[in-house]
């Protein structure tokens, strides 16, 4: 199968977005780049599926994020993400924005708080928070409906604030 000029840009330009995401869900270099490249492979296949004028982005983590579910299924292993996977792989949308933590301090307490939340919340609120994402684009990402992420943000905030009071009174 002959590779189009179109889709070496696509590999180009999104590898590294759809690597972080992938690495996010499966924690394992060489099972995130087994996906990518199964990513691109049935991006190719149904490319008369894909209007090139959309969001190719969000087309091609729709497309990762399911085989790398299917993936995490044949492994019969469940998805675990550390807010430090997330917190290095990711790349900010803008780099122009401050990072979410003044001090290592804070990341480091952030860090440990974010380890109490399940997955389904740490995913949504580090897109959200530190990367920027909006809730449409989480939500595409993740192919979950957008209320479902703006609970799950909700409540990882409630659970952080808590968590938060309680280590504070904890240190004092």
């Amino acid at each position: 199968m002959s590779v189009s000029p179109l889709f070496e840009q696509w590999y180009r330009q999104y590898y590294q977005t759809l690597y972080n995401f992938i690495y996010g869900m499966v924690h394992q270099r060489e099972v995130a780049e087994d996906v990518i490249h199964d990513t691109f492979r049935k991006a190719m296949e149904a490319k008369h599926l894909c209007d090139p004028n959309s969001n190719v982005r969000f087309w091609l983590l729709t497309i990762a994020g399911n085989t790398a579910r299917d993936e995490l299924r044949k492994r019969r292993s469940r998805p675990s993400c550390s807010f430090e996977v997330v917190y290095r792989h990711y790349e900010p949308v803008d780099k122009k924005q401050p990072d979410v933590c003044v001090s290592c301090e804070q990341r480091d307490m952030l860090s440990r708080l974010l380890k109490t939340l399940p997955q389904e919340q740490v995913i949504p609120f580090v897109l959200l928070t530190v990367y920027q994402w909006s809730i449409r684009e989480i939500a595409t990402a993740l192919q979950v409906k957008e209320g479902a992420i703006k609970m799950r943000v909700m409540r990882a905030r409630q659970q952080l604030q808590r968590a938060s009071q309680h280590e504070g009174a904890v240190a004092s």
